[in-house]
């Protein structure tokens, strides 16, 4: 079974690449994953393993249930669109998701709205919409820091954005 929670892995999909793996949804029956090469959106579903029914990101699309169905299978998918990519050679992503055991990760907890509209609204002043983000490791109540620089060449002076993000001690 599937919820309109899988069908989130659409957004980490490039639907213009000629790659199936990253213009496409891969749906494992136990979580959906989707990927474009730079982002990788893997949500879990209650369901239970199998391989990975592949279907491209612009035909995904077009399903959509409906609003008092809260979950759905991969039979109401394909009946849905018809056509199915169903043998796409599909990447081993444990290995990508796995967190490295040498290295030191710091866990924040922040309002992922807000932060993402922060985020878009400094990437546009940025070439390329690169931020950088500070977290501060040593006390768990301080707030990240974001900066975004424009370097614009027609401009006499560089714009520079400073950004900060509390985190939230919220479940």
């Amino acid at each position: 079974m599937y919820t309109n929670n899988n069908l989130l892995t659409l957004k980490a999909t490039n639907p213009k690449s000629m790659n199936p793996v990253t213009s496409a949804v891969a749906f494992y029956g136990n979580r959906t994953i989707g990927t474009d090469s730079f982002r990788l959106l893997e949500v879990s579903a209650p369901g239970e393993a199998h391989e990975p029914t592949v279907i491209y990101s612009n035909q995904l699309k077009s399903f959509k249930p409906e609003k008092k169905v809260t979950q759905f299978t991969l039979e109401d998918i394909t009946t849905a669109l018809k056509t199915v990519s169903h043998y796409v050679y599909y990447p081993d992503v444990d290995q990508v998701l796995a967190e490295k055991t040498d290295e030191e990760y710091s866990t924040i907890k922040v309002n992922a709205t807000l932060f993402g509209e922060l985020l878009v609204t400094m990437g546009k002043m940025a070439k390329n919409g690169i931020v950088e983000i500070k977290i501060p490791t040593k006390c768990k109540t301080n707030p990240i820091h974001i900066y975004a620089n424009s370097h614009e060449h027609y401009q006499s002076e560089n714009q520079t954005a400073h950004g900060l993000m509390m985190r939230t001690n919220k479940q």
